[in-house]
């Protein structure tokens, strides 16, 4: 006899933006979607509204996609284990389902035909003197050029498929020197962006390969991005009207083409999360803490609310109380911490509480002592 099948929750919506998947921020042809990829899913999400939906198909965390320029096809590959080939999905955007599957080797560039689900050609990604490629990216106007990148490599490649071959050109930086996360090329197929792990954008001029402008200009021993973490992740919405540009410290900017100054317009934890607290009385707000912050949520939109950072001390436990006056929070330095829900503002703070730090705490129903 057949046990009976367990009714299985369904995933309504994932807030954040994982800034450790390179090149995870895509932006779909029709400029409305922006693609994302989520642990072992892809993630289209509406960009005027936050509509979320899921390509579920990974048995792997997703470290890559990409979306084809008319905007019919979604890739996506996933980190595999040592010894097995690793895993790349085709999607097909309109029916959500699964295209086609491909099975890739390590250190090649491979050039596939997505009608005959058949391999073209392939070749090293990189030279053996300089380090792993990373990402690549096609150019928006010929399918036989396309830009391969990563540590200490910098390529402008280009298929011959009569010969079924692929050709480089390696880009000259001079003494610019930058390990390359994400790519992207304007429509017009002048310029390559590449996102560093500095947190700087080169510009490369792509049809002569050389180095054409390195920005936002960074003060002295400055890393460059956001908090000294490094862009992962850059995509041109439109006829290059804006820039979305997403970095390691889970934060996404919006850049002017023009002026190139940055918006922020999304933030999230940057670490695993760790604990969750939903405020008495109310489904719609509640509180997570990663490491050395506390954030408040608000679930229908969904935004950050309110930030609350203490630097270099790990936050081991959070509630928050009944009555919503107040935060409490455990650390890692033996101290208990209040913090006021609406402003952030440290309430008061219980010092030494515990010798080796405080690991669990929780709030009485009354909010009172005994």
């Amino acid at each position: 006899m057949e046990a009976p099948s367990q009714p299985q929750l369904q995933l309504e919506a994932v807030i954040g933006f994982n800034g450790h998947v390179t090149s995870g921020l895509r932006v779909h042809p029709d400029s409305e979607p922006l693609v994302l990829s989520s642990g072992l899913q892809d993630r289209p999400e509406e960009i005027k509204d936050g509509k979320q939906e899921f390509l579920c198909g990974h048995t792997n965390n997703v470290p890559a996609s990409r979306v084809s320029k008319s905007g019919a096809y979604i890739a996506s590959g996933q980190v595999n284990f040592m010894g097995f080939q690793a895993l790349v999905i085709i999607w097909d955007y309109a029916q959500r389902t699964i295209y086609a599957q491909l099975e890739l080797q390590k250190l090649s560039i491979v050039v596939w035909n997505i009608e005959t689900k058949q391999a073209i050609c392939g070749s090293p990604a990189s030279a053996h003197s300089a380090g792993h490629c990373l990402t690549v990216q096609y150019s928006n106007k010929s399918d036989n050029i396309f830009v391969s990148a990563g540590t200490g490599t910098l390529r402008v490649w280009e298929l011959d498929l009569l010969n079924r071959k692929i050709r480089h050109t390696e880009c000259q930086t001079g003494k610019l020197k930058r390990v390359v996360k994400c790519i992207e090329i304007s429509e017009d197929d002048q310029f390559i962006f590449c996102g560093t792990t500095s947190g700087d954008i080169m510009k490369i001029n792509l049809r002569t390969g050389l180095l054409s402008d390195c920005g936002p200009a960074k003060k002295k021993y400055s890393l460059g991005g956001a908090a000294g973490k490094g862009v992962t992740s850059i995509a041109i919405r439109g006829q290059g009207q804006q820039v979305f540009v997403g970095t390691e410290a889970a934060e996404m900017y919006r850049f002017s083409y023009d002026d190139f100054k940055p918006e922020l317009i999304s933030t999230s934890h940057s670490s695993a999360v760790k604990d969750v607290a939903i405020c008495s009385g109310s489904s719609e707000l509640f509180a997570t803490r990663s490491e050395e912050d506390i954030r408040l949520w608000h679930i229908d939109k969904p935004k950050e609310l309110l930030r609350i950072t203490v630097p270099n001390m790990t936050c081991n436990s959070l509630e928050v109380m009944a009555d919503g006056h107040s935060i409490i929070s455990a650390w890692n330095d033996g101290n208990i911490r209040i913090f006021a829900p609406e402003s952030g503002r440290l309430m008061l703070m219980i010092h030494d509480a515990h010798r080796m730090g405080v690991t669990a705490i929780a709030g009485t129903r009354s909010c009172k002592g005994s």
